[in-house]
């Protein structure tokens, strides 16, 4: 796994440590360690390598929430890899995964280290991508919405937040006012306001530290906030 080894070492800077850098070192064959060594003051800002690690922590509850791991939600998985690096790096990490999937690991454990060291823009992102894969299989089943929703609140989203993901995913009555946290009845003014609120809280820009690759996956979420938007204008005819 070398080109994994190398990616991982040049984009990590929290992650190496506690929780996560245990799961790593594990997964690649090595002793685990929990060791902080006050991380958070070595590393203030949250790398691409420490986002990735985070996902891939994430992702086994998820992929077990209906008691299987499809081969659909593997395949997009891959993609997702193939598509934000490399064709060997892809196949590296699809290895480490299942590593990971085999290990026995506290989740309230990753979720703390996430809260308390990674911004909320970034958090947003985890959550959204972590929809995208239990969409993979054309389904987002009742287990996988609450397996995220426990990984929400662990990494300290907010219940609106997540609400807000959510009805990017699901096409539900008023889904488009839960994506700007709005009421049914909220005014032109209330709806504008809310857009831009949560624009600001959705830009890719807030993600630019992560590089290009994931800058783009938040392009796509700032997309389904601006769809979100024009549907309230279309059905309220303030177009």
């Amino acid at each position: 796994m070398t080109n994994w080894e190398m990616w991982h070492w040049d984009g990590l800077g929290w992650g190496m440590f506690g929780p996560l850098g245990d799961i790593l070192n594990r997964a690649m064959g090595h002793s685990g360690s929990e060791d902080e060594l006050d991380e958070g003051t070595f590393y203030p800002q949250t790398r691409a390598g420490d986002f990735g690690l985070s996902l891939m922590a994430l992702l086994p509850p998820v992929v077990k929430a209906d008691r299987e791991v499809s081969q659909p939600e593997l395949d997009f998985v891959h993609y997702f890899f193939m598509t934000t690096f490399d064709t060997d790096q892809a196949d590296d990490l699809m290895e480490l995964l299942g590593n990971i999937l085999e290990l026995d690991y506290s989740m309230e454990k990753v979720c703390s280290q996430i809260q308390r060291l990674m911004d909320q823009s970034s958090r947003l992102l985890l959550i959204y991508l972590l929809f995208q894969l239990a969409q993979a299989d054309e389904r987002i089943d009742p287990e996988e919405i609450d397996v995220i929703r426990d990984i929400g609140t662990g990494i300290g989203l907010s219940a609106g937040d997540f609400q807000a993901i959510k009805a990017m995913f699901i096409a539900e009555e008023g889904a488009s006012y839960r994506v700007l946290q709005i009421d049914l009845g909220a005014n032109r003014e209330a709806v504008d306001l809310a857009y831009q609120e949560a624009s600001a809280i959705h830009d890719p820009e807030r993600v630019s530290h992560l590089g290009e690759e994931f800058q783009d996956l938040a392009r796509k979420k700032l997309r389904a906030l601006n769809d979100a938007h024009q549907t309230i204008l279309g059905e309220r005819g303030w177009n």
